[in-house]
């Protein structure tokens, strides 16, 4: 964790190491880091029930922290490098339709001016949502709805 935070790592990244060793000695106890082989880190796998890319996070997480002890002599090797990532399947993300395109702008023309937020700011987010939309996509007509590559 030293290490971790010298690098300047985010709070959050911080947290999810944290959580990472808490979870390696919940499951193992106090047996000893170097005792860990590639058998028991697939069993720790099996264990989990998430998504498959929060999986491949935690694997990479794994791998990262072992690398560290790897350098330090305390493993002699990372038996999370041969352990294979889940299969993700991103599902495609659809464009907005018509009529969700006008709710969002309508969002923009009673967003707030006042207390914390400055003067014209519900103009700068209409202005930062139309050229999300024109930098986003190229779209075609097709109906009620827009497609097209995003």
């Amino acid at each position: 964790m030293k290490d971790c935070e010298a690098r300047r790592l985010s709070t959050t990244s911080l947290d999810k190491y944290n959580l990472l060793t808490d979870e390696l000695k919940e499951k193992f106890g106090k047996r000893p880091i170097r005792s860990l082989g590639l058998p028991e880190l697939r069993q720790y796998r099996e264990s989990w029930d998430m998504a498959p890319i929060s999986a491949a996070k935690e694997i990479r997480a794994a791998a990262d922290v072992l690398q560290v002890l790897h350098g330090i002599g305390w493993v002699r090797d990372n038996p999370a490098k041969l352990i294979k990532a889940p299969q993700t399947r991103p599902k495609p993300t659809l464009p907005f339709t018509d009529p969700e395109i006008e709710k969002i702008m309508w969002a923009t023309e009673v967003y707030p001016n006042k207390g914390i937020y400055r003067e014209q700011v519900a103009e700068e987010v209409r202005v930062f949502i139309n050229l999300l939309r024109l930098l986003g996509a190229s779209y075609s007509r097709c109906g009620d709805t827009f497609t097209g590559q995003v």
